[in-house]
């Protein structure tokens, strides 16, 4: 996992699930069928056992910690939270943030664009670098 995640495992960790399930008004069933929309193959008593604490759910996988926390509406920070992580917070510099906010408003083809000129740059940076040593 990430280094900014450490795995801090209580003995009832296990109850967020229900408890967001519940917050959604969605049943084990029908969490089960929007996993399994979303291309993951889990069904209703998998669910079950997560919430019971005997199996945890593999948030240890990529893919499955952004499907959940897509279903569950939630980040995913506050999935991994919520499933007993501690996630550090990082501190983003402003214009970091700057840029993402214009890149978001970019056109598909204007954030491709965007993304040659960024990695011709780093090329140029690394060859002036070659040369300086």
């Amino acid at each position: 996992m990430e280094d900014r995640v450490k795995t801090i495992r209580t003995k009832h960790a296990h109850h967020w699930l229900s408890v967001r399930r519940r917050e959604l008004g969605i049943s084990q069933d029908e969490l089960a069928v929007r996993l399994q929309i979303a291309g993951l193959d889990f069904v209703r008593s998998t669910i079950s056992n997560w919430e019971r604490g005997r199996a945890n759910p593999p948030l240890d996988d990529p893919e499955f910690r952004r499907v959940l926390a897509n279903v569950l509406e939630l980040t995913l920070d506050d999935l991994l939270q919520r499933g007993g992580y501690i996630v550090k917070q990082e501190e983003v510099p402003e214009d970091e943030v700057r840029l993402v906010v214009i890149y978001r408003q970019l056109s598909k083809q204007e954030k491709q664009f965007l993304l040659n000129m960024a990695v011709e740059i780093l090329k140029k940076e690394q060859a002036n670098n070659q040369m300086d040593r």
